[in-house]
């Protein structure tokens, strides 16, 4: 996929399947991408049940990578209370943690983020850096709706050397965040929840 470079502004999450697999796409206000949000399975193996075994964020800047399990290098609880992010390399580019209630950090080399989720709209935010809302037309269908929320890419994120990453984890909090309160509804409703 050919991406364009972040700028300020109104911006998309646009769900998309290519290949078999699922990526949350970031758009700019023309339908462009700035980056994309895909989950990486492990290799299947006979018998057992594919594992996603973490996610891969890509953009212009370069492609990084969180795993979703506990590994020997980063032995801690596989439930991404906090969490290392790789770039293409192997290195340690970034961390981010969850603290309780709707918050999380996001730790890049140009400085702490505060991700936090509220009840008022914009519902999530990263103060002059990120902002988003569920989009009315995901919240009466969201299994019809492709685009899950939209918002607007504050200064910090445009103009910062690491603003992409952020960007990129941010909208991952976001579709986590929608996800989680979509399967309670469905619970509250008596059915099983989005796949």
């Amino acid at each position: 996929m050919a991406y364009v470079p972040l700028s300020a502004g109104p911006f998309a999450a646009h769900r998309v399947r290519a290949d078999g697999h699922r990526f949350t796409v970031i758009e700019d206000r023309n339908g462009a991408p700035f980056g994309s949000i895909a989950a990486w399975t492990a290799p299947e193996q006979p018998g057992l049940i594919p594992v996603t075994a973490g996610m891969i964020f890509e953009a212009q800047a370069g492609a990084w990578f969180v795993s979703t399990l506990a590994t020997p290098a980063e032995p801690i609880d596989p439930s991404l209370k906090g969490r290392a992010v790789f770039d293409a390399t192997g290195r340690v580019c970034a961390r981010f943690e969850r603290k309780p209630g709707h918050i999380r950090f996001i730790h890049l080399p140009a400085g702490s983020l505060m991700w936090e989720k509220f009840t008022l709209r914009p519902t999530y935010r990263i103060d002059k850096a990120y902002s988003a809302s569920r989009n009315v037309a995901h919240q009466i269908a969201p299994g019809v709706s492709s685009r899950p929320f939209k918002g607007e890419i504050g200064d910090r994120f445009a103009n910062g050397p690491d603003g992409v990453l952020g960007l990129l984890l941010a909208a991952w909090f976001t579709n986590n965040a929608i996800i989680e309160q979509m399967r309670r509804q469905d619970a509250n409703n008596g059915n099983m929840g989005p796949s």
